[in-house]
């Protein structure tokens, strides 16, 4: 059994080392928001966007955990490296589509939902992952996994060597299908302030600002992680393909959550009631009056709590009023306003 070189035995560090710090960075996340997941999520009624988010914040530990364990485990056996390397790496790609399925319903949500655009990027996310599940599966079959127990003493973990770059496509899909979303909620950014000029005193309230700071900025983190993993891949060595995969996982997974928890607390800042009206969607007969534009509680709740994306409300995007369900449209004040949420 031919004893591993030097530069793979530092490269084996190296993966450990990102491993591990990808471990903390979820749970340090997680001492930190907690308590707003609590108050904000817990009691709120079940629903498909509730369902990605508890998943997309509590499936990364599962990913990162086993990630670590291949890579500083004491493992014996090639068969087990084998499979957890390529039970991890499934893991991985599911986990970070499960996040871009919360940005895409944030980005659905901005621009009214409409159809046309939420089948665009639902049918543009599938084409991606079909691609990128081939390419996975390419790339798991041209890799060696070896126990590193069995081969070099008392090193722990598995030794990856081998691959191709066929990884390259998934990072450019992924580069291209964020490009296409961040593209899509500056358009609508774009919109929303030509629209606020015209309104008297008009500021964004908190829970749209909230809606394209985040969007906006979270996209421009991910890419910037991508095109990361590009570099490495293209210019470093083709041993580090998936250097970053797992930081990318685990920042697509904490930024989906607290897009979603920085929403649901602008919601509840943008309407003077209590968290019944935010978190169950009840309706409220108070009204609120936020920058110039005024509407009634309830109306701003089916609007703003995107965790609710089920009770039926729209709104209509361009700067137009904000519809309630029963098709009368809430304009005290004789202004067009957007919520766009």
């Amino acid at each position: 059994m031919s004893v591993p070189s030097f530069l793979a035995l530092e490269h084996h560090q190296i993966f450990a080392y990102v491993n591990a710090g990808s471990v903390a960075l979820p749970v340090y996340d997680y001492i930190l928001t907690f308590d707003r997941e609590i108050e904000l999520v817990w009691a709120a009624d079940w629903n498909l966007t509730k369902l990605l988010f508890f998943i997309a914040r509590y499936s990364v530990f599962a990913d990162v955990t086993l990630a670590l364990y291949h890579r500083m485990g004491y493992i014996i056996s090639d068969g087990i490296c084998t499979t957890t390397y390529q039970a991890t790496a499934w893991l991985l790609l599911w986990g970070i589509a499960v996040a871009e399925l919360i940005l895409i319903v944030r980005t659905w949500a901005i621009w009214s939902r409409d159809k046309r655009v939420g089948l665009g990027l639902l049918g543009a996310l599938a084409v991606i992952w079909a691609v990128s599940s081939f390419c996975l599966n390419w790339y798991l079959s041209g890799v060696t996994v070896k126990s590193m127990v069995t081969i070099a003493p008392p090193l722990t973990g598995c030794l990856i060597t081998g691959g191709n770059d066929v990884l390259l496509a998934f990072f450019v899909l992924l580069m291209g299908f964020e490009s296409a979303v961040l593209g899509l909620t500056a358009a609508k950014m774009a919109q929303m302030l030509i629209n606020l000029r015209s309104i008297a005193r008009g500021t964004a309230p908190p829970v749209v600002r909230s809606l394209y700071r985040d969007g906006i900025l979270f996209y421009v983190y991910l890419f910037a992680v991508a095109a990361a993993n590009l570099v490495v891949l293209l210019v470093v060595s083709r041993d580090f393909a998936d250097l970053l995969v797992t930081p990318q996982r685990v920042l697509h997974s904490l930024l989906s959550a607290r897009l979603l928890l920085n929403l649901r607390e602008a919601s509840m800042r943008s309407v003077r009631v209590g968290s019944d009206s935010i978190l169950t969607g009840e309706p409220q007969t108070s009204d609120v009056e936020q920058s110039g534009i005024r509407m009634t509680a309830a109306n701003w709740s089916r609007c703003a709590a995107l965790l609710s994306v089920d009770d039926g409300a729209w709104v209509d995007g361009g700067g137009a009023a904000c519809h309630q369900p029963d098709g009368r449209d809430d304009d005290s004040q004789g202004h067009a306003h957007e919520c766009n949420v």
